[in-house]
């Protein structure tokens, strides 16, 4: 699957890649992660587990109920700064 680069013209700065979702690609929505460390969209993860109990990234077991918000992550997307649809 193609990486996918968000819009940087939404972007004042440039999106940090650590920022990014590795299943979708796009910037991290409602963030969780795994015991791993690994983050995830949180709708992405639940869709990956129904079809397979392990991480994407290292392949370990895994389960939905195992994940937990990443406020870290969150905090950091909140603070990126986006540009007026009219720029």
């Amino acid at each position: 699957m193609p990486k996918l680069i968000p819009d940087s013209k939404f972007f004042v700065d440039v999106v940090d890649d650590d920022l990014l979702c590795p299943i979708c690609f796009n910037i991290l929505h409602n963030a969780v992660s795994c015991k791993g460390g690994h983050s995830f969209c949180e709708n992405c993860i639940i869709l990956c587990l129904e079809q397979k109990q392990q991480c994407p990234m290292d392949r370990k077991k895994l389960y939905a109920v195992s994940l937990c918000n990443n406020r870290t992550v969150y905090n950091m997307v909140n603070k990126l700064l986006v540009r007026c649809q009219f720029y």
